[in-house]
């Protein structure tokens, strides 16, 4: 595990904007007046699948080699659970890229309002001002839904990389990503389920109650038990994800034990739709 400050200065440097995207430009931070394709569902469906298993081709950012192992991890390659991308792009903008957009055409590039956010997954790393990345790699998070995406996810499994460990640290459990999902959005005491600007106790988010109202990993958590349903169809198969003990988190987030019951979730060619979810016993972590 990295020492403390400098896991602190890792993740303050990419921050993802929490307000909900809305569906009209707000802030261009990198000043790139951009404008970008309108996935359909199946399209960004498909990209979720392809990036967090390492099938785009070359030239997209690819999710690096992830620790794995507890107490002594090693490198094992890249992948995320395809539940989880799909669940944080919802989220943070309905799997759209342009704003105002009709699905199948071009329109203005979605951007959030108060964090700088583009696209997708409302990335702000390298986004909040011109020449923080370089303009191509800007242009191409603003204007490419694929690269958009993959480049999320390579900011996620960063956040995998930098966080302590939950259980045996095991990438292929959903449960255990619960500190990167954390550090996606805001490493900070914001989201802290202990935070007393939560309400407690709270029943699990299921997409209707106000967001304000719980820590981001738990929206997350929460909107992959209750997918929206799209022209009556659920966009991914139910997985109600555990929660790991907030007790155990504290006031500063450490390694932890893993819930009762966890969820290795598979990722499958060429139909992505329904994760394979199978359950097992809690790991004698320590």
């Amino acid at each position: 595990m990295l020492p403390k400050p400098a896991l602190v200065a890792l993740l303050a440097v990419a921050v993802v904007t929490s307000s909900a995207s809305e569906p009209a430009r707000a802030e261009d931070c990198a000043g790139l007046n951009a404008t970008a394709y309108q996935p359909t569902l199946a399209e960004a469906r498909l990209t979720f699948l392809h990036a967090a298993t390492g099938w785009l081709r070359p030239g997209y950012p690819a999710v690096p080699p992830l620790r794995a192992g507890y107490p002594t991890p090693t490198l094992v390659a890249g992948s995320v659970p395809c539940l989880l991308p799909q669940v944080i792009g919802w989220l943070e903008s309905g799997w759209r890229q342009a704003a105002a957009t009709p699905r199948g055409s071009i329109g203005p590039t979605l951007t959030g309002r108060g964090g700088c956010g583009y696209g997708i997954m409302q990335t702000s790393t390298g986004m909040r001002a011109p020449g923080q990345l370089p303009r191509e790699t800007q242009l191409q998070i603003a204007t490419n839904y694929r690269y958009n995406i993959a480049y999320g996810l390579q900011l996620l499994a960063e956040k995998w990389n930098a966080t302590p460990a939950i259980g045996g640290r095991d990438p292929t459990i959903a449960e255990h990503w619960y500190y990167a999902v954390w550090a996606y959005n805001n490493w900070s005491w914001r989201n802290n389920p202990n935070n007393p600007d939560f309400p407690y106790p709270r029943p699990p988010y299921d997409g209707s109650q106000p967001r304000q109202n719980y820590p981001y990993q738990e929206l997350v958590f929460g909107l992959a038990a209750n997918p929206p349903r799209v022209d009556g169809a659920l966009l991914w198969a139910p997985v109600r994800l555990s929660l790991p003990d907030a007790g155990a988190i504290g006031t500063s987030p450490d390694d932890i034990p893993e819930p009762l019951v966890v969820h290795r979730t598979y990722c499958f060619l060429p139909d992505p739709f329904i994760p394979s979810v199978a359950e097992r016993a809690p790991l004698d972590w320590r």
